[in-house]
């Protein structure tokens, strides 16, 4: 890479900026004579050197996700991505292919602070840099404007960079474009190149911009950067506002995109899930739902396995670094982790650490070479030879989870395996990934998930862990672990309460017990749970209804799509991030066929309905859930007051002054009193009483 000339008046930090709120240092230069500090760098080389004629200049050598930060690489941020397509700009000469300056909104007036909160970028900017910068900015505006040949509309640069509220492109012929003529580039270009954050005016998303001038996006942005690092012991605060869509990608949607599936004998689309084969969902095709889900409130996406395995679920994996060829591969993950961040969405990985398949590299190994295999203590083993495929009633010679012979339990007490698993969880951290989900992570010993958070806070402070743990997960929430886990507490007794004595109970599991519940007994549920934790542990929870190891909530509730409602709502209002299973919109009802069921539910994985009618729609349902969670967020920070009226009623309230009325009942309808203006509502309320199976959001 050529080195970067910067002007010598300027104490510059230049970063690329991404729409998750990223921001990537480049290089730095300081005025000749100053000699900046070494960045404190992971896995990457940097040199920073002074030059010619009294010029500053720095030369990166490479650009990984560990530079960003606030101050060049100490302080490491959310969502980081390994740099693409980063060409070296040169002051104040002509720089690469974009000539396209950044105009301000007409509306700001001159002078204004040059720090901003943007809405959906999860990050604070801080600094007023054209108040600590103002000659040079001036020195700046003139440059642009004679290299440029253009005018700005406000003579604040620095605000036109740190402000996302910026109003169009001037290009270099003179033609002005706004609004979403302009993000349409931006969405197709910005792989990685630095620029300022353009807010994308029709669908009010935080864009990471390649087309502004490199003069302004990586010469010219002075003052303090951005900083958003989160404490270990802490969960990340963007999960408070989160609404997660849980995705079994064999079963969501075949795109037709993916080379590796042509000329293979696939299950038809809507086969029995029950069946094993693959009825070759995509990565690809999530990216083409992305509108429709984010439509809907949808702000993150958690994936079920994406590695490669020889099972649809994937939870048997022989390479945790390829993503499976029949989802697309590493490059569909890349594109998928690029549309999402374009979105202002993130992403949370599935990682299964406790266990591999029996296709796994280093098992193979072992089978095929016995106890001369220099693997032999990555895993169990008791007996040899290894029978990886047992007759009935034959030991395998193994350890394996739950006695499953296809699922070779890792031996963690192994420094190979520790290192090997830990740079699973840091490869794909780097590669853009937002957090993840760890299964049956009480199997494995709690030391190495204390390995593990070091390892993911040191590539990225805001990821979040969320670990597979049914009940009480106090030991695993101290700070140490994990930020927060699977809450199917709050599923099941919400389920049990909304339905009552009308619940299908045939699904048996002491984890997920599906039982009659009482308002009083709902509450004390609710209040035990809650009470387990601090209130930052509380608001970074999982909070679901139903997931791929468990009946569908329709299927439970007996198809009842009003009493579906009502479990909707209240797994909205909750502390922590609603998670909703992929197909609830559709009303897909999956579950066992027989009265006395237990363990994982095949029959939950059914295909998504694309091309079939849908037993009811509840897209507008969610969304009008999730516009209510980020419009009001008194009802999610734990302040809101449950309290049961009568037998099938309950009543939430805020300090602020928002009401929840819920009705649960069949048959009779419950009195509401003083309520005011309604936020949201489900069946039938006239603002005296409450509709039977019916549920209102009052703000006084």
């Amino acid at each position: 890479m050529l080195p970067e000339f910067l002007h010598p008046a300027t104490l510059l930090k230049i970063h690329q900026q991404r729409a998750a709120g990223i921001a990537h240092v480049a290089a730095v230069a300081l005025p000749s004579g100053e000699v900046p500090e070494q960045p404190a760098l992971h896995r990457a080389e940097a040199q920073i050197a002074l030059g010619c004629g009294g010029f500053g200049f720095g030369l990166m050598l490479e650009h990984p996700a560990d530079l960003a930060g606030a101050e060049i690489g100490i302080q490491q941020q959310a969502g980081a991505l390994a740099p693409r397509g980063f060409e070296a700009g040169r002051f104040p000469g002509v720089a690469d292919v974009s000539g396209t300056a950044v105009l301000p909104d007409q509306g700001r007036t001159a002078g204004a602070a040059a720090a901003a909160t943007p809405e959906h970028s999860g990050f604070t900017l801080v600094g007023d840099a054209a108040a600590h910068h103002r000659l040079t900015l001036l020195l700046i505006e003139l440059l642009v404007q004679i290299l440029q040949r253009c005018f700005l509309a406000v003579p604040d640069v620095a605000g036109v960079l740190f402000h996302p509220a910026i109003g169009g492109v001037l290009n270099r012929q003179g033609g002005r474009r706004t609004g979403h003529e302009v993000t349409l580039d931006v969405k197709h270009c910005c792989a990685g190149a630095a620029g300022a954050l353009i807010q994308r005016q029709q669908e009010r998303l935080i864009c990471h911009g390649r087309l502004v001038s490199p003069l302004l996006a990586r010469g010219l942005l002075p003052g303090k950067a951005m900083v958003s690092s989160t404490p270990f012991g802490d969960p990340p605060a963007w999960v408070a506002d989160a609404v997660i869509y849980q995705i079994f990608p064999d079963r969501f949607r075949r795109s037709g995109q993916v080379k590796a599936q042509r000329h293979l004998e696939l299950k038809p689309w809507g086969s029995d899930p029950r069946e094993q084969g693959f009825q070759g969902g995509d990565l690809y095709g999530v990216i083409e739902a992305l509108d429709q889900l984010q439509a809907m409130g949808i702000s993150c996406l958690y994936l079920t396995p994406i590695f490669s395995s020889a099972a649809n679920h994937r939870y048997h994996a022989y390479d945790y670094f390829e993503v499976d060829p029949l989802l697309g591969g590493n490059a569909a993950l890349d594109a998928l982790i690029t549309a999402l961040h374009q979105r202002g969405m993130r992403l949370v990985l599935d990682g299964v650490f406790n266990h591999c398949g029996r296709g796994f590299w280093a098992f193979h190994h072992l089978v095929e070479n016995g106890q001369d295999s220099p693997y032999r203590d990555w895993f169990h083993v008791h007996r040899w030879p290894v029978q990886p495929y047992p007759a009935e009633g034959e030991d395998c010679g193994y350890d394996c989870w739950w006695a499953v012979p296809d699922l070779p339990k890792f031996n963690h007490a192994n420094p190979a395996v520790r290192d090997h698993l830990l740079e699973v969880g840091r490869f794909w951290l780097e590669r853009g990934i937002d957090g993840w989900r760890l299964d049956v992570p009480a199997e494995v010993p709690a030391e190495f998930w204390v390995d593990f958070r070091r390892v993911v806070r040191d590539v990225n402070p805001d990821a979040w862990i969320v670990g597979e743990i049914w009940g009480d997960a106090r030991a695993w929430l101290q700070g140490e672990h994990f930020d927060g886990v699977m809450n199917y507490r709050l599923g099941w007794s919400s389920l049990g309460w909304v339905a009552g004595d009308r619940l299908r109970q045939g699904y048996r599991n002491p984890e997920y017990p599906l039982n009659p519940l009482s308002s009083e007994a709902l509450l004390e549920i609710w209040s035990t749970t809650t009470g387990w934790y601090r209130p930052a542990v509380n608001r970074a929870q999982m909070n679901l209804l139903d997931s791929h190891d468990v009946p569908r909530a329709l299927h439970s509730l007996n198809g009842d799509v009003k009493a579906l409602k009502l479990a909707l709502l209240l797994l909205f209002l909750q502390p922590g991030a609603p998670c909703v299973y992929y197909g609830t919109e559709a009303a897909l009802a999956g579950g066992p066929d027989t009265e006395l069921s237990g363990g994982p539910e095949p029959a939950c994985r059914e295909a998504f309905p694309w091309d079939q009618p849908w037993a009811a729609d509840l897209r507008p349902t969610i969304a009008g859930l999730a516009d209510l969670r980020r419009n009001h967020p008194e009802l999610t920070r734990g302040d809101l007051l449950w309290e049961p009226i009568g037998r099938d009623g309950l009543l939430g309230r805020t300090p602020g002054g928002c009401s929840v009325w819920v009705n649960r009942s069949t048959t009779t309808s419950i009195d509401v009193q003083s309520a005011g203006s309604v936020l949201w509502s489900c069946g039938t309320c006239d603002g005296q009483s409450l509709e039977p199976q019916s549920a209102a959001v009052y703000l006084q």
